[in-house]
């Protein structure tokens, strides 16, 4: 639990002002209210007692403006701090908000690119919407009112004490003390169940998500639905949990409402027998009523907190994020010495690479070619240190890869992955990703020699969903154009040239061979380009 405080509080770090801010605003707001019922059935009682009195003859003297006064001041003071605490709550959710999302793109930033390359886009946002969803509402719905209903009511507690007596004050702090158990014992019983729930809710939405994104293979291979059968049948176990938790966050709320009403008939049986006088009753009576409504739907916010738990333990807002790397040092030549590498696919399957040898010298044409899944891909991704061999020694230029930085690592090699991303902006920003410094006619060189150009494509043109669509041929070619323009001594092209039809082919070919040259190529494909000259051919097989 206390890691989970540290968490909180660590979000309070920046906007801690804003939110003290808001706090004292819900609090004079919440006082104000239970400070204009209780003056109100003060007014009116004394007033009715003072008619009743005028009624039968005796003479009676009775201040009404400044009590009049006072609750024109409760009704300004309630309105205005409310309307006041709505735009600061929102203000400092915003700016919590706004600091944890800089403080987690900053760790995501700084994790290792392989653990990153191991999150799916539709999941992993699925997820991070849903920690933060949950973030978002703890200080608005569940923090602010608590202490706002606690302090107004201690307040009120202290007043009522001072001008009706001790039993006022506690009958008022007994019922908040009962109020304070009822949520202590709603949160004890409901957090594991609610930790789960919350953790069920995001596994459910991650199915939910890979189905939509695969409804049109799902339509033919799944013909009697039973993926969808089994989605429908944990959505309505997740419904019968949200639907336990809310039964008892409602009983939480009706047994407060009761500990308030047995305090209030206490009360009224305590001024029986001390002759309490009827105005000072009223107020007495009316303000706890009031202090009562200040508890109701916090039964509903408190109970999860089991979800908020699992939210902070994924965010970890109290962990710094990684500083950048140190300066850069200067980048090592592109050459890879492999001994002995074995990469696996499992521990009882062999080996795809079994006692691999290789040898790249800078400016070296090489192409790694073989059938699918003998580790062309795996290989790539290991020279480029997004993977391990589980045995052997791979260096890069004389030091272990693994003593590289990944700044360093990156710097050296670009990589062209099987996969073509194409981000919704215009083609210039797509084919200069990261590298605003580059040239038009450098692009625009590309796009001609590429022949992108041929198929009406500007630099200006709008890619994306809604924009302009791509082929596959087309979207490859603007990843290779990225690539390249890269300007690192050594790419590593994953099948540059699939979906391109021969005449593509020859003309990628013949640019990449233009705009490469001097630079250490390492091409993976199922056979060697006749077009391009290599180096070195290392051809792979099944094992």
């Amino acid at each position: 639990m206390w890691r989970e405080w540290r968490a909180l509080r660590a979000l309070h770090a920046g906007p801690g002002r804003w939110l003290l801010a808001a706090t004292a605003l819900a609090v004079l707001a919440a006082a104000s209210a239970v400070g204009l019922v209780a003056s109100a059935g003060w007014l009116i009682t004394a007033s009715g007692l003072a008619g009743a009195a005028a009624a039968l003859g005796a003479a009676i003297t009775l201040e009404i403006f400044a009590p009049g006064a006072l609750i024109r001041l409760f009704a300004l003071s309630r309105t205005a701090g409310r309307y006041l605490e709505r735009l600061l709550v929102h203000e400092t959710v915003f700016r919590i908000l706004a600091r944890l999302r800089e403080r987690l793109f900053r760790r995501l930033a700084a994790r290792p690119f392989a653990r990153l390359l191991r999150l799916r886009d539709g999941p992993a946002l699925v997820r991070l919407m849903d920690d933060v969803g949950r973030l978002e509402q703890v200080h608005a719905t569940v923090l602010i009112p608590l202490l706002a209903a606690l302090l107004a009511g201690g307040v009120f507690a202290l007043l009522a004490g001072l001008l009706a007596g001790a039993a006022p004050a506690l009958a008022v702090l007994g019922a908040l003390l009962f109020a304070l158990l009822v949520l202590a014992g709603l949160l004890w019983r409901r957090q594991g169940p609610e930790a789960r729930l919350a953790l069920g809710s995001n596994r459910h939405r991650v199915r939910l998500t890979d189905l939509l994104s695969a409804h049109r293979e799902l339509q033919l291979a799944d013909p009697t639905q039973r993926q969808r059968q089994a989605l429908a049948a944990d959505a309505e176990r997740l419904d019968g949990a949200e639907a336990e938790g809310l039964r008892a966050a409602a009983g939480a709320d009706a047994l407060i409402q009761l500990g308030f009403a047995l305090a209030l008939i206490g009360l009224l049986a305590w001024a029986r027998q001390a002759a309490l006088a009827p105005a000072w009753l009223a107020m007495s009576a009316l303000g706890l009523v009031a202090a009562a409504g200040l508890w109701t739907g916090l039964g509903p916010a408190v109970r999860r907190w089991g979800g908020i738990r699992v939210a902070l333990r994924a965010l970890r807002p109290d962990e710094t994020p990684a500083a950048p790397d140190a300066a850069a040092q200067p980048l090592p030549k592109p050459c890879w010495q492999g001994r002995g590498l074995v990469l696996r696919r499992g521990l009882d399957e062999p080996p795809v690479l079994d006692g691999l040898d290789l040898h790249i010298r800078p400016g070296e044409w090489w192409c790694i070619c073989g059938p699918s899944g003998v580790g062309k891909t795996r290989l790539g991704r290991l020279l480029l240190g997004l993977e391990v061999p589980d045995a052997g020694e791979l260096r890069l230029d004389g030091r272990a890869l693994r003593h590289h930085s990944e700044t360093t690592r990156f710097a050296t090699a670009a990589l062209l992955e099987q996969r073509s991303v194409i981000l919704a902006a215009s083609l210039r920003h797509n084919l200069a990703l990261g590298r605003e410094d580059i040239a038009l006619e450098t692009l625009q060189q590309a796009l001609d020699a590429t022949g992108l150009s041929d198929n009406r494509l500007t630099l200006q043109t709008l890619l994306g969903e809604h924009s302009r669509p791509l082929s596959g041929g087309e979207a490859r070619r603007v990843a290779l154009i990225r690539t390249v323009l890269a300007g690192t001594p050594a790419v590593i092209l994953d099948e540059p040239f699939r979906g391109l039809d021969p005449g593509s082919r020859q003309r990628v070919s013949a640019w990449l061979a233009r705009a490469l040259a001097g630079r250490t190529v390492i091409l993976l494909d199922h056979e060697p380009p006749a077009e391009l000259a290599w180096d070195g051919v290392l051809a792979l097989s099944q094992r």
